[in-house]
């Protein structure tokens, strides 16, 4: 029993291992993921729907007052949690870009997003989505948290869209995390028309996500500006990953994060290790230890010389 308990920990010990490295070096390998949505969404009015609209108003308001850093970053911490705004003006007529990039789908754009689920509530007589509840999956975040066990986030959401003639804006609330990964993880989308032949993307969001216990003990003890290092860092890149999808997604590139599902994926660790297993032993001769003995003594008995039945060694030309 006590063999079969260290047997499995070894063996999620591996397949832990190897997707925290396929998070950090080889994003392109790890699973998206079909889940259910996770939560009832009739359990909730349309006045709550619309309400998230207002509850993220004056945290919008914030974020635009924070101050910018060079890589056009706007934040700042709010209690123990992150507020941004990150924009970029694209070269995409606001008509055509709204025809190709559905705000409603706008989470589901973002970087390292992994897979979830979304279910559309209600639209409006032209059809477009109002409101609609989701599900959303992303890598850990940063990446290489995932080697000190960091999780990935895992949040169910309200989501309300606002539409006018030269904006769309979909606003979300983080209602319920199913693993834990996320106290919030609120945020705001806007599309907006900039002249004849531009659109502002700007995306906004408050964010406070659960620390691995390593970097939870860690946090207290890191110098504030190390701390704040790591956080600028890391909300630049993401966001700067996001509005690059949004553009790729605008021009018909491929963006998603990971590989679709494959039959071999179903199949259980210790399988798939026997199955490589299988191939590698297979390129070995049958007695490897015995054969790799027999040809250093082929090669050193070909240096020395030759045996003859009798005992001799026989030397070629010049030997002694």
């Amino acid at each position: 029993m006590e063999s079969s308990s260290a047997m499995r920990a070894a063996l999620d010990a591996a397949e832990s291992s190897a997707q925290a490295w396929a998070v950090v070096f080889a994003k392109s390998r790890v699973v998206r993921r079909d889940v259910p949505l996770g939560f009832d969404p009739d359990q909730y009015t349309a006045a709550d729907y619309d309400a998230v609209a207002d509850y993220l108003a004056p945290y919008e308001s914030k974020a635009s007052e924070a101050r910018l850093t060079p890589s056009g970053l706007r934040w700042r911490y709010e209690g123990d949690a992150v507020l941004f705004q990150m924009d970029r003006v694209l070269n995409a007529p606001y008509d055509d870009l709204i025809a190709r990039v559905d705000i409603a789908s706008a989470i589901r754009i973002m970087n390292d997003y992994i897979g979830g689920k979304s279910q559309i509530v209600s639209r409006d007589k032209q059809g477009r989505v109002l409101r609609q509840a989701e599900r959303n999956l992303y890598l850990p975040q940063p990446n290489w948290i995932a080697f000190s066990g960091g999780a990935f986030i895992d949040v169910c959401k309200l989501e309300v869209i606002r539409y006018t003639d030269d904006s769309q804006r979909i606003a979300w609330r983080t209602v319920l995390s199913p693993n834990g990964s996320a106290v919030y993880d609120d945020g705001t989308v806007t599309f907006e028309r900039r002249g004849d032949n531009q659109t502002r993307v700007t995306v906004r969001g408050l964010q406070q996500f659960t620390l691995p216990p390593f970097w939870a003990a860690a946090e207290p003890w890191l110098a504030p500006a190390v701390k704040d290092n790591l956080v600028e860092e890391s909300y630049r890149r993401f966001f700067t990953s996001t509005l690059d999808n949004v553009e790729a997604c605008y021009e018909g590139r491929e963006f998603r994060t990971g590989r679709e599902h494959e039959p071999a994926d179903d199949e259980p660790l210790e399988e798939r290790l026997k199955q490589s297993w299988t191939v590698v032993r297979n390129l070995l001769p049958d007695k490897p230890l015995e054969t790799l003995v027999r040809r250093f003594q082929d090669r050193a008995a070909g240096e020395a010389g030759d045996l003859d039945d009798l005992g001799f060694r026989h030397f070629g030309p010049g030997g002694k």
